[in-house]
């Protein structure tokens, strides 16, 4: 699945989320692995192998940002 900006949304993905600009409070799931080609900031990431931020992980503003790495939807989710 792939969005170029996403703000205020969630997403689901059965294998990989790819997000071509900035991610901001959005919620993204993946089994396998999340890619944002731009900043990553608040929300929630979700993912069972791989976390790829190119850009900032989280803002100056020090809005959280939860990412939980393991089985999406599984026990390492809250």
């Amino acid at each position: 699945m792939e969005r170029s900006h996403l703000e205020v949304e969630g997403l689901f993905a059965a294998r990989e989320v790819l997000v071509l600009q900035d991610a901001r409070a959005a919620v993204l799931e993946a089994r396998k692995q999340v890619r944002v080609d731009g900043n990553l900031s608040g929300g929630l990431v979700v993912c069972g192998a791989r976390l790829q931020v190119v850009a900032d992980l989280g803002n100056e503003a020090g809005t959280t940002t939860r990412v939980h790495l393991g089985e999406a939807g599984g026990q390492s989710r809250e």
